[in-house]
C-alpha cells in the first residue's frame, strides 16, 4: 500500500498544487514509517520535480531543492545499498547548483560525483534494471561534460563519452543518450 501511494503521488505531478498535495500525503505516511526508504526517496523526487518545473522564482526553487536534498540524504542513510536515494540526492544537488549558479556551486561537485558513483555501483544489472543503471551513468556523463575541467573541477570529456557509450549499450532505444552524445561532440 505504501508503494501504491508513492506511485500514485508520482503520477499526480501535472499541476504544482497536486505535487504539493502528493508530498503532504506521503509525509503523512512517513510519520507512520519514518524509516521508509521508498517514501524518502520519492518525496525527494517530488520536491526536485516541483523545484525544476513548477517553481515561480529562484528562492522558491532553492528551498524546494534543499528539501529534496534532505529527504534524499535520509533515503541514502536508511539504505545505502540501493540506487534511488543516491540518484535523487545527486539530482537535487545538481538542480540546486544550477539554480544557484554553477560557478558558485563547484564545492558541491564532489558530493554529486560520489552519489552518482554509488548510484551506478548499487544499480542492479539485468534486463529490467538496465534503465536504472543507464540513468546513473548518463547523469554521471552529463556532470562530467558540464562542470569545468581541471584545475577548477573534475570535468572530463573522454570519461563522459565513455559513459554515454555505455548508457547507449545498456539502453539503445533511449533517444536522450544519443542527444547528449551529440551535444558532447559539438
Amino acid at each position: 500500500s505504501q508503494r501504491i501511494a508513492a506511485m500514485k503521488a508520482e503520477t499526480d505531478l501535472a499541476k504544482p498544487d497536486t505535487g504539493h498535495q502528493a508530498i503532504q500525503k506521503m509525509q503523512a505516511l512517513l510519520r507512520l514509517r519514518p524509516r521508509s526508504y521508498e517514501l524518502n526517496w520519492r518525496i525527494a523526487e517530488l520536491y526536485t520535480h516541483l523545484a525544476r518545473y513548477h517553481s515561480p522564482d529562484k528562492q522558491t526553487s532553492l528551498r524546494l531543492y534543499e528539501k529534496g536534498i534532505r529527504f534524499a540524504r535520509r533515503a541514502r542513510a536508511i539504505d545505502p545499498s540501493r540506487p534511488e536515494g543516491h540518484y535523487r540526492f545527486a539530482g537535487a544537488i545538481g538542480g540546486w547548483a544550477l539554480a544557484n549558479g554553477p560557478l558558485h556551486s563547484l564545492h558541491l561537485v564532489p558530493q554529486m560525483a560520489d552519489a552518482l558513483n554509488k548510484c551506478a555501483q548499487t544499480a542492479p544489472r539485468g534486463t529490467s534494471w538496465n534503465t536504472v543503471y543507464a540513468d546513473c551513468i548518463r547523469f554521471q556523463a552529463r556532470m562530467l561534460y558540464e562542470v569545468p575541467r581541471f584545475p577548477l573541477s573534475i570535468g572530463n570529456i573522454d570519461q563522459a563519452r565513455g559513459l554515454l557509450e555505455e548508457a547507449i549499450a545498456q539502453q539503445p532505444d533511449f533517444v536522450d543518450n544519443y542527444l547528449y552524445l551529440a551535444d558532447l561532440e559539438m
